[in-house]
């Protein structure tokens, strides 16, 4: 089926799907921009660069373990066998050094998996767990060499299409775009997709990201959910499949929104309806993002027949999602990624090596190293797939209903958004005209010649408009911090003084009622001593006068006391001390809560003491010898235990 037999969505269209059709120029939407690109193709061939190591092919995850890179080497001998290799250029990568993996990863997983070949796995079984490398995630023999050998592949394609060496280049090693930061995930243990998307916004205003794999882009559309530099667009199965995420609400954030564009497709979803979404949504993306250069990975795991695969694309299927996006004419950068099924894969990475060259490829598959691979039809486009009994569970409803939403958060993105590094352009913002004619420059890249006039006037336009409003909103704030400084000032000020004042009132209300208090225990004090001087003798015969003569001595021994007491605490534990002058050493409270706090307390004492003096007068004649007698003992245990304890010398 060609791109001009495949139907496109109206937005808020209620007719059925079959009934719609394209009719008009595949390129009608975005004709005006792409014009220039076609007809520089017409003059000139296309270059295509072409990336492989055949170390790869010894690689082995282990083997009952899915991912075998040995489909790269059977890609390469198909591809070498069929001819593609003398129409383009091939290259053999450079190893990409650990220190450029830590552009994106952490330092200490890149340390780790660089080491981990030689370290007892046994003693690191914690680290392995931190880093997620499991039975899924395998540790094997030159794990760190593979990975190097896959990610630089990718990242010098990047620097061809940087410099404008190549049209197009491709890396079949690559496309792992589950590796996380920090750790593997999804037989992914370096994100080469990442790493090349980094390398391309160094010459690129905007790239754009396109994944067809089965599994969802999830690291890839992390690393870039807070930028509007990147659009990343991803078709996968979503619902019990690995990773679990790609909703639709999954759009992006901050300056980011509505740059992560994701259709999650279900079960069982073949060649037409697949292209149904695939060209309305690529077409209205680059339509409003305006990507200067393209990276589309393109995992073999969507093909029919995959064992971890859920789709049942044929080989021409996924082969037609390319051939749209090469319609741009935009520089692309084509990556692999999933794909179990090794003999499928190998057709299909083939036959799109030969659609990136501009060849047509025959059905019959020459001899080659693996030629026994691609029994029993030795055909390139029959693969072998679970055939037709394979329920697709993608309804039309269900498809127009989740490209209408796809499309209309298209339609709230800014046209061709602007170029910045941060939130604005801050102290780098363009103050002369060469500066502002440089940045203009950046911003027209692999825009038509008869635009760059218009698109130019416009962006200065903007440009001096967002200088206007920035030195406009630092006038008027400038403006109200002199008119209001004074006011402030005059407030602090006030605040300060009504703060002093309230603690000078709260100091003197707490010495008033400490006065108070000594006070009611001197006139309590004065009132119990006459009790017992009118008496010369209890009911017991005891002699009063001794009686008095024992409590002067035991009230010196008392006072004296707790005056030493009193000292040794403020001495051990200052921040005990009630005293006024040092409130402000106790910790977690304020003046005012001690001070309130210690009114309470003065109230609650002398309640008890009237209390006291209530019950001992009513008390006092059964028990006057009781009481004197263990006075007199107390002060005298306590006077010894000063003196051995405490070494300080008591006189009475």
């Amino acid at each position: 089926m060609g791109h001009g037999d495949i139907p496109i969505f109206a937005v808020g269209s209620e007719m059925d799907l079959s009934e719609r059709t394209l009719n008009e120029d595949p390129l009608s939407n975005v004709q005006n921009w792409f014009l220039f690109r076609q007809d520089q193709a017409m003059e000139r061939k296309s270059s295509v660069a072409y990336y492989f190591d055949n170390d790869i092919g010894d690689i082995c995850f282990g083997p009952s373990h899915p991912m075998k890179p040995i489909r790269v080497r059977m890609t390469h001998s198909l591809c070498l066998t069929y001819g593609v290799l003398d129409k383009i250029t091939v290259f053999k990568p450079q190893p990409l050094d650990a220190s450029d993996m830590k552009h994106f990863h952490t330092g200490a997983y890149i340390d780790f998996l660089r080491e981990i070949e030689h370290l007892q796995k046994e003693q690191n079984r914690e680290r392995c767990v931190k880093f997620n490398l499991s039975e899924e995630n395998t540790i094997f023999d030159d794990i760190f060499k593979y990975c190097q050998i896959y990610t630089g592949g990718s990242l010098d394609g990047a620097h061809r299409l940087n410099e404008g060496l190549c049209d197009i280049a491709i890396n079949w090693a690559g496309g792992m775009h589950n590796a996380r930061k920090g750790e593997a995930s999804g037989f992914c243990y370096v994100n080469d997709a990442v790493l090349a998307i980094q390398e391309l916004l160094k010459y690129n205003p905007r790239v754009m990201y396109i994944d067809i794999d089965a599994h969802h882009c999830d690291a890839v559309e992390e690393a870039f959910y807070f930028t509007d530099r990147v659009m990343t667009v991803s078709f996968h199965k979503y619902g019990e499949y690995f990773p679990g995420s790609g909703t639709v609400k999954e759009y992006g954030c901050g300056q980011g929104k509505y740059y992560s564009i994701n259709f999650p497709l279900k079960d069982g979803i073949g060649d037409q309806k697949f292209n149904w979404v695939f060209y309305p949504i690529i077409t209205k993306t680059v339509d409003v993002f305006r990507p200067t250069v393209i990276v589309i990975q393109c995992g073999a795991d969507s093909l029919g027949g995959d064992p971890l695969g859920p789709f049942d694309l044929s080989i021409d299927g996924h082969s037609e999602c390319l051939k749209i996006v090469k319609l741009f004419k935009i520089p692309l950068l084509l990556l692999g990624g999933g794909g179990y099924n090794i003999a499928n894969t190998a057709r299909v990475w083939t036959n799109e090596t030969a659609i990136a060259a501009n060849i047509e490829l025959p059905n019959d598959i020459p001899l080659n190293d693996f030629y026994h691979k691609y029994a029993p039809s030795y055909k390139l486009k029959e693969m072998v797939r679970r055939g037709s009994g394979i329920e697709n569970k993608n309804t039309d409803a269900y498809l127009q209903q989740t490209s209408s939403k796809v499309i209309e958060m298209l339609t709230q993105l800014e046209f061709a958004p602007n170029v910045t590094t941060d939130a604005g352009y801050g102290s780098n913002f363009p103050t002369t005209e060469q500066e502002m004619k440089s940045l203009l420059d950046r911003r027209c890249i692999n825009i038509p010649d008869k635009m760059k006039d218009q698109l130019q006037n416009k962006s200065k336009e903007d440009l001096i408009n967002k200088k206007k409003k920035i030195i406009s909103i630092e006038k008027a704030a400038q403006a109200y911090l002199n008119l209001s400084s004074s006011n402030w000032k005059k407030e602090e000020n006030d605040r300060k003084e009504e703060k002093k004042n309230k603690q000078q009132q709260l100091q003197q209300q707490y010495q008033q009622r400490l006065d108070q208090r000594n006070k009611e225990e001197d006139d309590d004090e004065d009132e119990y001593d006459n009790q017992y001087d009118n008496a010369d003798y209890d009911d017991d015969g005891i002699d009063i006068n001794n009686i008095r003569s024992y409590k002067k001595q035991n009230q010196i021994i008392n006072k004296d006391s707790i005056q030493i007491i009193g000292n040794v605490v403020n001495q051990l534990f200052p921040s005990f001390s009630t005293r006024p002058d040092k409130q402000e050493q106790v910790k977690g409270k304020d003046e005012e809560t001690q001070k309130q706090d210690k009114d309470i307390e003065i109230e609650k004492d002398s309640k008890n003491q009237q209390t006291n003096i209530q019950e001992n007068q009513s008390k006092e004649n059964s028990r006057k010898s009781f009481i004197w007698e263990s006075q007199y003992n107390t002060a005298d245990v306590f006077t010894k235990m000063l003196e051995s304890k405490l070494k300080l010398k008591v006189s009475p």
